[in-house]
């Protein structure tokens, strides 16, 4: 049998460690990042990409576009194949860390593996890491090829995919 003092002192404590998780659980989300905003979605029986902008981007203000491609079940993103975004048109951003090559004929903003933008991912997918800077407030627009590929136990199959992304943040 547990002594009243005991019992009532026990109590106590349980119901201070509550009150400190539920203020800790208050804090928490008042604090949690606001979730990114989804540009795109692409479903293909091979593969998905998912385009999304950081909470938070704003004029002046370098943010991220993150393009995270995951290959469907039975399939992997190929980290020898040089996945790549070149951006083939763009309207009111600049791309500060880019690397520059040529397409088509002209210079054009791009994001792989020499400009440091690829991170492959634990479900053998990569994420390409777009930075930008906004000009002035919304809307901007970046237009861009996907190139990447994916593969089977025998198979490779190169994709090339064109994404049109429209900022709204």
């Amino acid at each position: 049998m547990i002594p009243v003092g005991l019992a009532v002192a026990a109590s106590a404590m349980s119901d201070a460690l509550v009150d400190v998780a539920v203020r800790a659980a208050r804090l928490t989300q008042s604090e949690a990042p606001a979730p990114s905003e989804i540009l795109v979605v692409i479903d293909d029986p091979s593969h998905r990409i998912v385009a999304t902008l950081a909470a938070g981007c704003k004029a002046d203000i370098p943010c991220e576009i993150a393009i995270a491609i995951t290959a469907a079940p039975g399939r992997t993103v190929s980290v020898e194949y040089p996945a790549a975004f070149h951006v083939s048109e763009s309207e009111g951003v600049s791309f500060p860390v880019a690397r520059e090559t040529m397409r088509r004929g002209k210079l054009v903003p791009s994001f792989d593996r020499l400009s440091g933008s690829i991170e492959p991912t634990i479900d053998h997918g990569q994420i390409i890491h777009v930075l930008l800077t906004p000009a002035a407030t919304a809307p901007h627009r970046v237009n861009g090829r996907l190139r990447f590929a994916t593969c089977d136990a025998v198979t490779c199959k190169v994709e090339s995919v064109e994404l049109h992304l429209l900022l709204r943040s």
